[in-house]
């Protein structure tokens, strides 16, 4: 009896380990097989528990996946944030871009200890520092290109939105290789967005390709990640720093495709030797009280307590990867305190994680079920803002023109695309008293009259200049200059059918119509809401 009991718990442990051992798969719609949190050793109990401390304690989460052993155990949005809602990843960029230089490297392609001056020879400043001289790619990824400050108008500055890119209109690399470089490459950390950038312009040059168009070789296509919009410099080339928009899942897979060393379907994707690199203490990090900001930085990637690493972006983007435990967790935020979110993983989810399966609980599981249903996002860090007087500089006006933007709420750190409504008039008399008001500024008019998820472009008030009626300059600048820049600078959708125009008065009167799907024409302020239902 004795030897069929023992017989019996072998047999469930052997089951438990080729439970536990199992490589991640994707169903046939390219997504990650789900399981019970109970049948990976997690409690539905705790994984509810989280997760309502945090709706609880956190200002805006927007969504949380937890993977064990290569199965989604759990998965959360806060409305409106739904599954296939790009998100964007801020700083986590940075990870896929040195997942990138990994490729790069296995192709032969790019040798990391390559000097970073050999790869602009045209952008060089006329004097060219010693440490400027030594500076490799490697040190580009570790965040020791011996900057002191990162140059002026850094990438992290234009995480907020595109009209940004503006504070750096000369070339990128060029802002790069200028400034200072005091400390020797290799020897100081020091966050630097923009030497993100540079690693990806250099795999650009090595590869022969863009950095989206390898990756989606390399990368996406392999782990079923729909092609994603990635924000780009006036140059053309990906920020790389920043910029990057994906979903909760695709986060999730980079994390686990790290987590199983490379290995994707049976098959080496990544050099175990890189993800060991990437994911490791590559550079000291000392000095920020925070024990997970200091515990060492890698490729791109920060190392954390617990012998895990992470990917991390602005506003609490996170790709957790905690291996010991064989899991992964991916979430997004709008959120400022990001120990604090890192705190709920260490501090109730770890400790509860069993090295077998446990008891399938029918009711924890309706439980967090319940949870789940009740989610809701409320305004986070990165709400509706209203940019004032952006420019762009006309070649047909012979001038720069300025115009005024909206954009809805949630778009910072959404992907979607939006329609377009063009408002002209926004700066003759008639309406400068609206924009004017401190308690009814223009921000907090939208937010009392909600858009259906449409960017309103203001341009400046426009006529044609003197001594050239009939040519329709102003209506050439909406039509062929403006109309493309912001459908390609604000994720505007493309096409007539998406861009409607309202005019305040006379406001546009040179102004081709039929440019636009719908238009409207009002003569006071107060129809101004009648005017943006009618042209939805």
């Amino acid at each position: 009896m004795k030897n069929v009991k023992y017989g019996l718990f072998i047999t469930i442990l052997l089951s438990a380990a080729m439970i536990f051992a199992q490589e991640a798969r994707l169903d046939g719609q390219g997504k990650f097989f789900r399981s019970t949190p109970e049948s990976q050793g997690i409690s539905s109990r705790t994984i509810a528990k989280m997760i309502r401390k945090m709706d609880q304690e956190v200002d805006t989460m927007n969504s949380i996946m937890i993977l064990r052993h290569g199965k989604v155990i759990a998965e959360a949005w806060w409305a409106p944030y739904l599954p296939e809602t790009p998100h964007a990843m801020f700083s986590v960029s940075k990870s896929f871009t040195s997942t990138g230089a990994g490729f790069a490297v296995a192709d032969g392609k790019l040798n990391i200890d390559s000097k970073v001056i050999d790869y602009f020879p045209d952008q060089l400043p006329k004097k060219i520092s010693d440490n400027l001289k030594k500076m490799k790619v490697r040190d580009l990824l570790t965040m020791s290109c011996g900057h002191e400050k990162e140059a002026p108008a850094s990438l992290f500055e234009m995480n907020r939105c595109p009209e940004d890119v503006a504070k750096i209109p000369e070339d990128w690399a060029a802002r790069f290789l200028a400034n200072p470089v005091p400390f020797e490459p290799g020897t100081n950390f020091r966050y630097n967005s923009l030497g993100t950038y540079m690693v990806g312009v250099i795999i650009q040059k090595a590869t022969g390709e863009k950095l989206p168009d390898y990756l989606k070789r390399k990368l996406f296509d392999p782990l079923q990640i729909r092609t994603p919009y990635w924000e780009t410099s006036p140059q053309g080339i990906v920020k790389g720093g920043s910029g990057l928009f994906l979903r909760t899942e695709d986060m999730a897979k980079l994390g686990q495709l790290y987590l199983q060393k490379g290995k994707w379907n049976g098959k080496n994707l990544l050099p175990a030797k890189w993800i060991e690199m990437a994911s490791s203490k590559q550079i000291s990090n000392k000095g920020n009280s925070n024990p997970d900001w200091s515990a060492g930085y890698g490729f791109q990637f920060w190392c954390c307590q617990h012998n895990s690493f992470r990917a991390d972006g602005a506003f609490c983007q996170f790709i957790v990867v905690v291996p010991e435990k064989n899991l992964v967790i991916a979430s997004t935020a709008d959120y400022d305190n990001y120990q604090q979110i890192l705190n709920y993983y260490w501090d109730i989810l770890l400790p509860s994680i069993k090295d077998q399966p446990l008891p399938e609980d029918p009711d924890a599981q309706t439980a967090l079920k319940t949870v789940k249903i009740k989610l809701l996002a409320r305004e986070g860090k990165t709400g509706s803002i209203v940019r004032f007087d952006p420019t762009i500089q006309s070649k047909i006006l012979g001038a720069k023109r300025k115009y005024m933007i909206y954009y809805p709420s949630g778009y910072i750190t959404s992907g979607d695309t939006y329609p377009v409504i063009y408002l002209f008039g926004v700066n003759n008399d008639q309406i400068k008293p609206f924009w004017n008001d401190l308690k009814k500024g223009a921000d907090q008019w939208f937010k009392d009259h909600p858009l259906s998820k449409a960017i309103v472009v203001m341009p400046d008030d426009l006529k044609d200049p003197a001594g050239t009626k009939g040519k329709n300059l102003c209506s050439d600048y909406i039509q062929k200059e403006l109309v493309p820049h912001v459908e390609q600078a604000w994720r505007g959708k493309s096409g007539k059918e998406n861009r409607s125009a309202i005019f305040l008065g006379t406001s546009g009167e040179s102004i081709d119509p039929a440019i636009f799907r719908a238009s409207y024409s009002l003569k006071d302020l107060k129809d101004l809401p009648k005017a943006i239902e009618s042209v939805q």
